[in-house]
């Protein structure tokens, strides 16, 4: 009977994997399982050397988690939200599988937010202790941007840890200067949209001292993150998750790069 149930969730499994990979399920590589008992010898033997020298969260995955950002360890702790300020975006990340082209209405989750009252309200009922700001890139829009993070902090105060995700292209110092004055808390600066060069910091004259008078303790590096994923472009994507070899991996990021679909 339990064989029975297990090998009904193994093709249920599977068959979720086939409608979500499409075409591209047959590159992937199941491992048998004398491979996965190798794979799971060789991953404890890792954990093991790294015991005394990291700090694991989350339940284990995460490494080095003993300086983390008061925005990351809300996250960890899936007490906060994100606010999607728009859909538009002055950057094209080859990693990047959504459109970014339309500005849309703020939304988390599919659920829209017309006004900052909506959303502050929507942050009251489920009791969220921290909130960021995403995108797009929500300088593109700096009035929604600051009216949504003036009502977050005028309702919440200090009990809200709020914190505003960018590129960094048009981070110029009065942009910074009022999310700083609304009471913004933290600010994520994504530069691998920018190649990973520091141009966008060095134009907001972000040297450590304009930092250390934002309030921040340092310049901390995001990954970039989509809950709604352009239809042609996320088949893309999944391309060059499930290639098995860089030949086909860097033809999909070819794609993802020059736009061409």
């Amino acid at each position: 009977m339990a064989s029975g149930m297990a090998a009904e969730l193994r093709e249920r499994l599977r068959e979720g994997n086939r409608r979500e990979y499409g075409e591209g399920y047959g590159r992937l590589h199941f491992p048998v399982p004398a491979e996965a008992a190798r794979a799971q010898e060789r991953r404890r033997d890792l954990l093991e050397a790294l015991a005394e020298r990291v700090a694991f969260g989350c339940d284990g995955p995460k490494l080095d988690c003993t300086a983390l950002a008061p925005g990351c360890r809300i996250c960890a702790e899936g007490g906060w939200s994100c606010l999607f300020i728009s859909g538009r975006c002055n950057c094209r990340c080859f990693y990047c599988p959504t459109s970014q082209e339309e500005i849309g209405v703020p939304a988390t989750n599919t659920v829209e937010f017309r006004t900052p009252a909506d959303y502050v309200a929507y942050l009251e009922r489920f009791g969220f202790s921290g909130a960021s700001i995403s995108g797009g890139e929500p300088l593109l829009t700096p009035r929604r941007t600051l009216a949504f993070v003036s009502a977050v902090k005028r309702r919440f105060g200090a009990a809200m840890h709020l914190w505003l995700y960018t590129n960094g292209t048009l981070a110029d110092a009065g942009a910074l200067a009022q999310l700083r004055d609304a009471g913004l808390d933290e600010i994520r600066f994504d530069i691998g949209a920018v190649g990973y060069r520091l141009d966008g910091l060095r134009r907001a004259e972000l040297d450590p001292d304009p930092i250390r008078q934002f309030g921040a303790e340092g310049i901390g590096l995001c990954r970039t993150e989509h809950m709604c994923f352009d239809e042609k472009r996320i088949n893309v994507f999944r391309e060059m998750i499930v290639s098995n070899t860089d030949a086909d991996r860097l033809k999909a990021l070819r794609q993802l790069k020059v736009g061409v679909v």
